[in-house]
C-alpha cells in the first residue's frame, strides 16, 4: 500500500454536506460550502502524540495553495483498496480528497531528519476546489504567517500531515504550546526535548 492510500484511508472522508452559497461560506472565493467528516486516531497525551510523529518542528508557515490528494488503488486488501479483487477501474479522482499545501519554514526540529531554516510542505485536509470550500468538521483550519508547533507524519509521495486533524497542531502560550484542537493537551519547550 502506498503512503498516500494510508493517509486516505485515515482521514475515512465521508459524504460531503454543501451549504448554498453565502451561507457560512470560509473562504470568500468560494461559491459553495462543504462539511466534510473525517475520523482520526485518537491522541490523548502529548506523548502519545509525539510517539506517532515522524516529524516534530516549529515552523513558520507560508503560502498556501490548494491542491487535491488522488488515491493510487493499489494492493490486495478491500480496507485498503476498495477495488481489490474486482476488475473494475478506478477513477483516481472519485477518491480525491481537497488539501491545503503550506510553505513552512523550520524555525526549530525536535524530532526528525530537517534542519532549521529548511522550507517543508506541510498539509491539512480542506480547502477550496472548483469553487467550493470544503470544510473538515471540527478541525481549526491552519494560517499563512502563523507560527505553531507540528507533530507530523511524512510520507514519501505527498506533504508532511498534521497528526490527528489539528491536534498535532500547537500555538505558542508563554514558555510552552497549547494544541490549537482545543483539547487541553500542552506542552514546554523543555519537555519538548524528551520525546
Amino acid at each position: 500500500m502506498s503512503t498516500r492510500n494510508r493517509l486516505l484511508v485515515v482521514l475515512a472522508v465521508s459524504a460531503a454536506a454543501l451549504v448554498a452559497p453565502g451561507c457560512a461560506v470560509a473562504d470568500p472565493s468560494a461559491d459553495q460550502t462543504a462539511i466534510i467528516s473525517a475520523d482520526y486516531p485518537a491522541y490523548d497525551s502529548v506523548k502519545s502524540l509525539a510517539s506517532a510523529a515522524d516529524l516534530i518542528v516549529e515552523v513558520s508557515l507560508g503560502e498556501s495553495s490548494s491542491e487535491v490528494l488522488l488515491p493510487q488503488y493499489e494492493g490486495d486488501d478491500p480496507a485498503l483498496n476498495p477495488y481489490a479483487g474486482t476488475k473494475e477501474t478506478p477513477d483516481p479522482s472519485e477518491g480525491a480528497v481537497p488539501i491545503t499545501v503550506f510553505e513552512a519554514t523550520v524555525l526549530d526540529v525536535y524530532r526528525g531528519d530537517v534542519k532549521t531554516e529548511d522550507v517543508i510542505k506541510v498539509m491539512q485536509p480542506g480547502g477550496l476546489s472548483n469553487g467550493v470550500d470544503y470544510v473538515v468538521e471540527g478541525v481549526t483550519r491552519l494560517q499563512s504567517g502563523a507560527t505553531v508547533l507540528l507533530f507530523l507524519g511524512t510520507y514519501a509521495d505527498s506533504p508532511a500531515s498534521v497528526l490527528g486533524g489539528d491536534v498535532g497542531a500547537f500555538i505558542v502560550e508563554g514558555e510552552g504550546f497549547v494544541s490549537i484542537a482545543g483539547d487541553g493537551l500542552v506542552v514546554s519547550k523543555a519537555d519538548l526535548s524528551s520525546y
